[in-house]
């Protein structure tokens, strides 16, 4: 009986979730029609999981991918609350980071930089350098750590504080830093080693900026000092492309996440928008990822729809192309409630939770592929920088790593 419901439910949500996003779709919707009214989920395993046995983590707090996927540290808090491990489950070393709750690796997992996000009674960094944690370094800053990124090539670390300070971090072969100001409240940073840019979203006199690894200012958006400060209480996410070429910005509202507007630049651009997409203020919970070579963001978020005098929240997972044309759009009140986790390197495929404990492949044509669900609730869902590897933690404190993309 289980097994029966099962299949029911999954055929279920592939049709609705097919001629919705059939029906939704730029240019010729029908012209597919006839395959997708059969849109069942595939079969074929879209996740597999790395390890034969999860590992059991207690006091997790949170955990993150190198960028070659060959390391991930986790963060938590008990005694020994950093711990670096290889991508097969191997410990490399642990040490005692008190107040840490979360942090990077870089590739190859010579440097680890641990932090305490938004708490202004630890406006502390921890710098690990070496293969087995030779150098411990912790820097005091002006202010609450607001954000911290690592360059794939795990040279270069760029953190924002609440202070309106930007610090650039030159990692190896030794130790050293650089300081300059930010227009507002440092929300966001990104940092890559290709293009030899750093990327901020600021909070007030809100916007985002781009800096080359000198400090000096490339371009920022808005440009004008007074068009920026008339955007109060609107928070700027910064991300940029594997290739260093594209910038998204995800602007909302302080309030509830709401009123979300995503934008695209070019980094050698002068800080005008390639384009803009509104999604208006009835919307919340904005969760957007680009894609390695920037072809392509995808993005989920709840719109409200009034129906009488009820609120019904309805999940929505958009995929645009790098010109702001929607390539797929679907969700729904009921079958199909997707959020974003990750996005494949080239777009073909993206990576939803859905539920309390299940993770869905779908591919950029609407298709749902067979699901991953696990024992527990799914409390955090952390991919790889280039979206192939996720690390899940559930409620029954068991830490997975998933291969998302084959």
């Amino acid at each position: 009986m289980i097994v029966q419901r099962w299949i029911v439910s999954t055929i279920a949500v592939g049709l609705i979730f097919g001629a919705n996003a059939l029906w939704q779709r730029s240019g010729k919707p029908f012209t597919r029609l006839a395959a997708q009214a059969q849109g069942q989920t595939q079969a074929a395993p879209s996740f597999t999981s790395v390890w034969p046995q999860p590992l059991a983590i207690a006091n997790f707090r949170s955990a993150s991918i190198s960028a070659d996927n060959a390391f991930f540290v986790v963060v938590t808090s008990n005694k020994e609350s950093l711990t670096l491990r290889h991508q097969n489950g191997k410990k490399i070393w642990s040490i005692s980071d008190p107040g840490a709750a979360q942090a990077c690796v870089a590739a190859g997992g010579e440097s680890v930089i641990s932090y305490a996000p938004l708490n202004p009674t630890r406006p502390t960094i921890t710098i690990v350098r070496g293969a087995h944690a030779d150098s411990v370094t912790r820097r005091t800053l002006d202010g609450a750590v607001w954000d911290v990124s690592m360059s794939q090539d795990g040279n270069t670390a760029a953190v924002v504080t609440g202070n309106h300070s930007l610090y650039l971090f030159t990692l190896r072969p030794t130790l050293s830093c650089r300081q300059w100001s930010l227009d507002g409240v440092g929300n966001s940073v990104k940092v890559n080693a290709k293009s030899q840019c750093v990327v901020a979203g600021t909070w007030d006199d809100s916007g985002i900026a781009c800096y080359n690894f000198k400090g000096e200012t490339l371009w920022k958006y808005p440009k004008d000092t007074a068009q920026r400060r008339a955007v109060m209480n609107r928070l700027f996410d910064a991300q940029i492309s594997q290739d260093g070429q594209s910038i998204i910005g995800v602007s909302y509202s302080n309030i509830h996440h709401s009123d979300g507007v995503l934008y695209m630049w070019r980094r050698g651009g002068d800080g005008t928008p390639l384009w803009s997409y509104s999604l208006g203020g009835d919307t919340s919970r904005l969760r957007a990822r680009i894609t390695a070579d920037g072809h392509y963001v995808a993005l989920t978020y709840v719109q409200n729809i009034v129906q009488g005098d009820r609120v019904v929240e309805q999940r929505q997972l958009v995929l645009l192309d790098n010109t702001g044309k929607e390539y797929l759009r679907s969700g729904g009140p009921v079958f199909f409630r997707p959020s974003l986790v990750s996005v494949a390197p080239d777009g073909s495929r993206i990576a939803v939770s859905m539920d309390e404990n299940t993770l869905y492949n779908v591919n950029s044509k609407g298709r749902l592929f067979s699901p991953k669900r696990l024992i527990s609730t799914i409390r955090n869902a952390e991919p790889s920088p280039d979206g192939a590897l996720l690390l899940v933690y559930g409620s029954d404190g068991n830490l997975n790593l998933v291969r998302s993309f084959s």
